[in-house]
Parts: C-alpha cells; structure tokens; sequence
C-alpha cells in the first residue's frame, strides 16, 4: 500500500517542488543546512503539496493512464485504489498542507493553484485549501482572442468566478 500511495503522488517529481523552494532558502540565508523551518517547508512543498497536486492528475488522468504503458499497471487505474481513495489523498495532502504551513506564518499558508485548473475542477481545487487559482489557459480562448471577441474571456470569467464563489459558499 505504501508503494501504491507514492506512486499516486509520484513521490519521484516532489524535488520538482521541493529543489526550488531550497535553492531559494540558500540564497536567501546562506546557509547550506536547514534549519526546522526550511525542513518544514520542504515536506510541506514536497510530498503535502507536490504530492496533493499529483494524486490528484491521477484521479483526473486515471482513465487516460490505463493506455499507457508506464502507468497501465498501477493500483489506482487498475482499480485496486479507488478513485475516491485518490482524491481524498490529494485533498488530505492539500489540508495537512495548510495547516502545517500555518506554523510558517500566513505568508508561506496562502496556496495558489496553478497548472490544470479548468471549470469543472475550479471549485474542487478551492474546497480542498487553494486560496486562488490561476486559470490562464481555459480562460482566454485563443480563437475569441484572434477574433478580438473579448466579451467572450469576460463569460469565462465571470463562469470562473461563479464557481469559486459557489465553492465558498456563496461568499467572494
């Protein structure tokens, strides 16, 4: 099981998250070796963040991934993990995420989704701790942008922020 639940967040790609935040920490203190709060925010990035945002393309992609050949033999799309086992990991992840990242201060705490984010998993993504989410590349249609129909991004728009605010319970 534990095999499983690290291949659902892809334990692998967490340095894709957690080299960066490092790098940072070093150029900012210079310090090479971290102190507790730079190995918090390590495992917050990493496997809390990370790894909610990677279970969860696994509960997106699980259909797509059972044709292809490097994931078509993993628990999560054979279907020995249940689709709801993976989005609870990635929304257990995404608020132990939070709330660690509140002994960091409010700074660090305040999460933006980035990168997947579509109409239909908008409010999702706000209900399982994002503070905002970034939504460029459903947003602005590319055909109603050549076409200068601008009205048309402004309906994407306002269908985003209808969702996110459906996800906050009515509020802003």
């Amino acid at each position: 099981m534990a095999y499983d639940v690290l291949m659902v967040t892809s334990a692998q790609f967490w340095i894709v998250a957690a080299a960066p935040f490092y790098i940072g920490w070093f150029l900012s203190t210079r310090t090479v070796w971290p102190d507790w709060q730079a190995v918090l925010g390590l495992v917050i990035v990493g496997p809390m963040i990370a790894g909610s945002t990677l279970a969860y393309n696994a509960y997106t992609d699980s259909r797509v991934d059972l044709f292809n050949p490097r994931k078509a033999h993993l628990a999560y799309v054979t279907g020995w993990i249940s689709p709801e086992v993976v989005l609870n990991l990635a929304r257990g992840l995404a608020f132990a995420g939070l709330v660690l990242s509140l002994l960091l201060g409010w700074q660090f705490t305040v999460l933006v989704a980035t990168g997947g984010v579509t109409l239909q998993n908008a409010g999702e993504l706000i209900q399982a701790g994002a503070a905002a989410i970034s939504a460029a590349g459903e947003l602005v249609d590319k055909k109603a942008l050549a076409e200068k129909k601008y009205s048309i991004i402004g309906e994407n728009a306002k269908k985003f922020v209808a969702e996110v605010k459906k996800a906050r319970g009515g509020k802003s």
